[in-house]
């Protein structure tokens, strides 16, 4: 960064100037392709690195534009003109927009550049595709977070996924009485089986195999589940980018609604690829 001449005086290096000049001059010609809604322009940018699976990685830079295009509609030429540069160091830049349509405040696009790849920080919302709160095994149907096939239930489960490896209570605040469960009582309790782990609200009695409630959550875990979009786990993370491109911003958590009912598909990712997919219904009755 800083240096010294013979003298005393500090300068710049000529690397941290070449740097900091880099990340500036991409955060114009990024804001002036978003005003000028190139969607060319805007693809060359992002375009950055060689990716194994280029066809994927080039549809989900695109699926970006798209995102980025139709979010910066709403703004006028001016709005998007007015942005400001509050921070500019090696590596790192954050940008002010102060002029947000509709008067909202003030929101900031950050940019980081790691050899010479630099890549955008975007809050934009992602709202969750109702497809994506089913869950297929095999291509096969199999369960639904939203509408009336919210249900687990024994008598349609167990034919479809076989026995599973362990049926047990969770959140036993109460300590209650095994006796009790057995009983019918309405508990919060969790089915597993490989690959997929449910958590539902309702009545079960572990030993006959008979359980019956509402879905609260569903972990899948292996390959062979689907989401209706046909996100997996084991795919690679450009296929969640394809169908939310701002899911990195969103910390891997889509939200959504149906009457009434708050849905969330959290996506865990590990070395590019998607790990884990947990599919939540926040509204789904407490004990």
């Amino acid at each position: 960064g800083i240096n010294k001449t013979d003298q005393g005086i500090p300068y710049f290096s000529s690397a941290w100037v070449t740097k900091q000049s880099f990340l500036y001059d991409f955060i114009r010609l990024y804001f002036s392709a978003l005003e000028e809604k190139n969607s060319k322009a805007l693809f060359a940018l992002l375009h950055q690195q060689q990716n194994l699976d280029l066809n994927s990685y080039e549809q989900a830079i695109q699926s970006r534009v798209s995102g980025l295009l139709a979010y910066y509609d709403e703004f006028t030429a001016m709005q998007l003109r007015s942005y400001r540069i509050v921070e500019l160091m090696p590596g790192n830049a954050r940008v002010v927009q102060p002029n947000l349509p509709y008067g909202s405040g003030s929101r900031t696009v950050s940019f980081r550049e790691s050899n010479s790849v630099i890549s955008v920080n975007e809050r934009i919302p992602q709202s969750l595709d109702l497809s994506d709160t089913e869950v297929f095994l095999n291509d096969d149907f199999s369960f639904r977070l939203e509408s009336i096939t919210r249900r687990l239930s024994s008598s349609t489960s167990l034919a479809k996924l076989g026995i599973p490896l362990d049926i047990r209570l969770i959140n036993n605040e109460d300590d209650l009485d095994p006796e009790d469960i057995n009983q019918g009582r309405e508990v919060n309790f969790r089915v597993s089986w490989p690959g997929i782990q449910i958590d539902a609200f309702g009545s079960f009695d572990a030993e006959a195999l008979n359980f019956d409630g509402i879905i609260k959550q569903i972990d899948l875990f292996y390959t062979d589940y689907k989401t209706g979009s046909g996100l997996s786990v084991g795919d690679p993370i450009n296929h969640l980018y394809i169908r939310y491109p701002f899911a990195r911003e969103n910390d891997y958590l889509i939200r959504g609604e149906h009457e009434g009912i708050d849905l969330t598909l959290g996506v865990q990712v590990e070395s590019d690829r998607i790990a884990r997919l947990t599919i939540l219904s926040e509204q789904a009755p407490q004990p």
